[in-house]
């Protein structure tokens, strides 16, 4: 036995290792998509940054100065660069802006408003940005966008093409003798001019750097990582925790069957171990679960904006299905808890306890817009701790599963059968596909497998609190109408 269950073990670690290893794969594999798509992002502010600064330029400041020269307020010939030209404020913003990045520890970006004829030398496009030009007055490229190595350090490479040349730019950089004299005297008469009309005389080249961006990636895939490795060490603690609490348990039965012919004393030590023994799976399963669900919690408090949309989504999964092997222990604890136990009995009143079970469930009520209705019940011999969880499960079970187009109506009823009353619990959900009628009363047999969030386990504490009053619990299926759910229980006289 003990065997067995150390292969079972050892082939889930070799699965979960394969698996962790395919996955830390993974990440980093989406650690130069996600580079790019940073990268991506500052090219896109560079651009508008340099819209940004030609419109002032050309809307504001230029304006700005032929007012002023209308009312002489300053003198006819005045040109200055730092203020007439958008080019060289355009290249003043970026220095600064690069300036700023390095003291907060960032790359500069490498942006220039490239051209083979440039006014200013510091324009003049390199062997790469030439060739990319050439292309573009050729009509053989429209725009460039590659990741290129230089002095070896990987960049994202993008450079667009300016509006080509028009009439109107000609004045300023055709023959010089019709460009403004006040230009010529800044630049002379070479440089910058005659240029040919419809041609594009130059292109916005940028070069971001991918290095800061892949190593921000690399600590992001590296989180996720640490979070997916703690949550398989997790699992597979809690896999083997269960498998090594099985197997003491399943040589524990062994034994105590064996002093079953022996002693009736013997069953009932062996109830009450199993009674404590589902107490200590709960509790020490129960702080691991709320760990991992907690940890998921701070990371993507932490660094929700550092994180990928994945990591988010990623990090979700791992809080829901903490939350869901919660719910399925506290059930199990339940199930363990009536089955130890068997039915204290005592003259119960059914419609006190279905006013406990109501109060209960009356937040699912409220949001379900559910009216829950019940005949007059009778008092009956039992356990009303069970027989209310028993009214509980059955109106929750309605709630849960109410058909998508009507809101819930749950119905209670009873009437007189031989030496028993037969209570009956009406609903207009979705009802029960025929098929599954006969195991949906077994531990972890869902009514809906891929659409609800329940354990599997509700009804099986249904038919099990039964049981224990010595009645029978079944289904009516009403096809397109619900379902009503029917069980037996003993009159208290």
């Amino acid at each position: 036995m003990r065997s067995r269950n150390t292969f079972v073990l050892a082939i889930v670690l070799v699965a979960f290792a394969v698996a962790y290893a395919g996955l830390v794969w993974f990440y980093n594999s989406k650690t130069h998509d996600y580079a790019l798509g940073e990268a991506e992002k500052l090219v896109q502010t560079m651009l508008l940054q340099h819209k940004a600064v030609h419109s002032y330029v050309t809307k504001v400041s230029r304006p700005e100065i032929y007012r002023l020269k209308e009312e002489g307020k300053l003198y006819e010939e005045y040109f200055s660069p730092k203020t007439m030209s958008f080019t060289y404020t355009a290249r003043g913003v970026k220095d600064l802006f690069n300036e700023h990045r390095m003291k907060a520890g960032l790359e500069p970006i490498y942006f220039k408003l490239a051209s083979n004829n440039p006014r200013n030398p510091i324009n003049r496009a390199d062997e790469l940005e030439e060739r990319i030009l050439r292309q573009m007055n050729e009509s053989a490229l429209d725009k460039y966008r590659e990741v290129v190595t230089m002095d070896g350090e990987d960049f994202l490479y993008v450079a667009l093409p300016v509006d080509p040349m028009t009439p109107g730019c000609l004045k300023c950089h055709g023959d010089p003798a019709d460009a403004p004299k006040e230009l010529v005297a800044v630049y002379g008469d070479k440089a910058g001019f005659y240029e040919q009309d419809v041609k594009i005389r130059a292109l916005l080249s940028i070069r971001v750097p991918l290095a800061g961006p892949a190593g921000d990636g690399a600590r992001i895939a590296n989180i996720i990582s640490l979070v997916t490795l703690a949550v398989f060490v997790a699992i597979f603690a809690l896999i083997a925790f269960f498998v090594v609490r099985f197997d003491r348990q399943e040589r524990g039965i062994l034994a105590v069957n064996e002093a079953l012919a022996q002693s009736n004393d013997a069953l009932a030590r062996t109830n009450t171990d199993l009674e404590q023994f589902a107490y200590v799976v709960s509790h020490d399963l129960q702080t691991p679960l709320g760990s991992i669900s907690g940890y998921a919690q701070l990371l993507k408090m932490g660094h929700a904006k550092a994180l990928p949309a994945d990591g988010l989504k990623q990090l979700a999964q791992i809080d829901e299905a903490a939350n869901r092997m919660s719910a399925l222990i506290k059930n199990l604890l339940m199930f363990s808890h009536d089955t130890a136990r068997g039915a204290m009995t005592q003259p119960v009143n059914l419609h006190d306890v279905l006013d406990e079970a109501l109060t209960n469930l009356a937040i699912q009520i409220k949001d379900a817009g559910a009216v829950v209705d019940a005949d007059p019940l009778p008092v009956v011999l039992g356990n009303p701790t069970q027989l209310m969880r028993l009214l509980q499960n059955l109106v929750g079970n309605a709630l849960k599963y109410a058909h998508p187009t009507r809101p819930p109506v749950v119905r209670l009823s009873s009437r007189r059968e031989g030496e028993q009353w037969r209570i009956s619990v009406d609903d207009n959900g979705q009802g029960i596909p025929p098929e599954r009628q006969d195991e949906i009363f077994e531990v972890f047999k869902r009514i809906k497998d891929d659409t609800q969030t329940g354990t599997g386990v509700g009804l099986a504490i249904c038919k099990r609190i039964v049981d224990l009053h010595g009645g029978r619990i079944w289904i009516e299926n009403k096809p397109g109408n619900g379902t009503v759910f029917h069980f037996t229980l003993n009159p208290a006289n």
